[in-house]
C-alpha cells in the first residue's frame, strides 16, 4: 500500500442502486477507506454512493469497490474514492494530528 492509513470507528449508510446498509469504518486514506459490518447481500460489483459520519461531520462520495472478504454473514469491503474533496483531504490531515 502507498497510502497511509488512519485507524477510526466512524459510521457508514452505503447504497449499491438497490439497498441501503450501515457499517463501520474502520481505517481511512486520502482514497479510500476500509468498510465492515455489511450484509452479504450489498452488491459489490458496480460503483456505490456512501456517507461517513464521524467528528460531528458527515462525507457522501461516489466509491468502486477494490476488494472483499466474507464471512457468514458479513462483507468487508475496500473502497476506492471516486474524486475525494479537499474538505476530506483537510478532515484526514486534521485525524492524522490528533492521532498521533
Amino acid at each position: 500500500r502507498r497510502e497511509h492509513r488512519v485507524s477510526v470507528a466512524m459510521e457508514s449508510s452505503i447504497s449499491d442502486g438497490t439497498n441501503m446498509f450501515n457499517g463501520i469504518v474502520s481505517n481511512v486514506s486520502r482514497n479510500g477507506f476500509k468498510l465492515t459490518d455489511i450484509p452479504k447481500k450489498f452488491n459489490t460489483s458496480t460503483s456505490c454512493v456512501t456517507v461517513i459520519s464521524g467528528k460531528g461531520k458527515n462525507f457522501k462520495f461516489h466509491v468502486m469497490p477494490r476488494w472483499q472478504k466474507e464471512d457468514i454473514f458479513y462483507k468487508e469491503i475496500g473502497l476506492k474514492i471516486i474524486s475525494p474533496s479537499l474538505k476530506w483531504i483537510s478532515f484526514l490531515k486534521d485525524l492524522e494530528y490528533s492521532v498521533i
